[in-house]
């Protein structure tokens, strides 16, 4: 329960109320799903020798067999992140690769994963009675794609290495419904609002800097900065506070009145 009032007690100050908020009705109900399917050490995927792996839209031609790509974790002899190795057939194994570079080895595989968490309450007063549902609950996001083309390694733009599970989570706070999804192994993010008319998917496919990969971390940054750019921001904390939607919470300052949670804090 201690872990239900600390996620609850975050929404409270999320939605900026002080310890004169005024108590209507309202209620918390978060539900979060993650699963993978199974893989193997390394996670391979192999591209066929007539694959188009390359820019111009041909295949890279590996003496006609596959190239497989193994995800790995750690880090390679020249100090650059080990995020993969893709090998042909003219190339070292897997094994002997692994043996040359001691500070990498192949990601864990997995049989398969599915988690669930779950918390709900009525209102802020009736937080002793709140529900609050975990099932080995677990988020696994890794995954790194290659959004260019590697056409020296014979790798497709949108090239995955390293696992990221699926996700479908849903928040309903005060009339607003929030929904987080994302698909496996995927870094695209999908993000609605449906109430105020909100929907976008991030799904970056230009890196930056020296990094050639993008993640999930660089579509949280895309989706941030739609959301706030797409003027439903000050729509949306009107009505978390139980205000019109003409209301607006001047920049530094926080209120101290509201009807967005029910009980006294």
């Amino acid at each position: 329960m201690d872990l239900s009032k600390r996620a609850l007690g975050a929404c409270v100050a999320a939605c900026g109320l002080t310890a004169g908020g005024a108590a209507h009705a309202q209620f918390f109900d978060l539900d979060v799903k993650t699963q993978h399917s199974a893989y193997a050490p390394g996670m391979p995927q192999v591209y066929s020798s007539t694959a188009t792996t390359q820019s111009n839209g041909q295949p890279t031609v590996f003496g006609g067999a596959a190239v497989t790509q193994w995800s790995l974790e750690g880090f390679f002899l020249n100090g650059a992140r080990a995020n993969g190795v893709t090998l042909g057939p003219n190339d070292p194994t897997i094994q002997q690769v692994l043996a040359s570079e001691p500070n990498a080895r192949l990601i864990p595989g997995s049989p398969g994963r599915s988690h669930s968490l779950a918390i709900r309450a009525e209102s802020v007063s009736a937080l002793t009675d709140a529900t609050f549902d975990v099932e080995n609950f677990d988020l696994v996001s890794r995954c790194r794609v290659n959004p260019a083309f590697n056409d020296r390694l014979g790798l497709p733009a949108g090239a995955v290495v390293s696992p990221c599970d699926s996700v479908d989570a849903t928040l309903k706070l005060n009339g607003l419904t929030f929904r987080l999804t994302s698909p496996e192994n995927s870094i695209a993010l999908s993000f609605a609002i449906p109430e105020v008319g909100y929907a976008f998917t991030a799904s970056p496919n230009v890196a930056t800097g020296l990094d050639p990969f993008v993640d999930r971390a660089d579509s949280r940054r895309e989706l941030d900065r739609n959301f706030f750019a797409s003027g439903k921001a000050p729509i949306v904390v009107a009505r978390l506070l139980g205000q019109p939607d003409g209301f607006v919470l001047r920049a530094g300052e926080l209120p101290n009145l509201g009807d967005a949670l029910t009980g006294s804090l």
